[in-house]
């Protein structure tokens, strides 16, 4: 579990919560919480979001346009890159096996 604020809405963060990325605003008439994303349970699989998956959602961080976000792949060895607007999942770091990830990428 993690919790990230909203760089576009000073009332709002968003929540990682098992396999998904929930989005919760405070503002307007009352609070709501979306699905931002949902993860596939599975070996970290990089491709779309609909069918890229990710091992183990540890914690994550968020860009200052609220467009991508950066995921802890715990067990799959991994930094993945969800960028929301093309919908594609990639590694940024790391390649599936503990402790020979590299700056560069997988």
């Amino acid at each position: 579990y993690d919790i990230v604020p909203d760089p576009n809405n000073p009332a709002g963060i968003y929540a990682l919560v098992g396999r998904r990325i929930l989005k919760y605003d405070s503002t307007g008439p009352g609070a709501f919480i979306s699905t931002a994303f949902q993860f596939v349970s599975g070996a970290s699989v990089d491709g779309p979001a609909g069918i890229a998956t990710i091992s183990t959602a540890y914690s994550f961080a968020i860009d200052s346009t609220g467009s991508t976000f950066y995921i802890a792949d715990t067990f799959g060895y991994r930094i993945r890159k969800l960028n929301l607007t093309e919908g594609q999942v990639t590694a940024i770091v790391g390649n599936g096996t503990m402790g020979t990830g590299t700056i560069d990428g997988p």
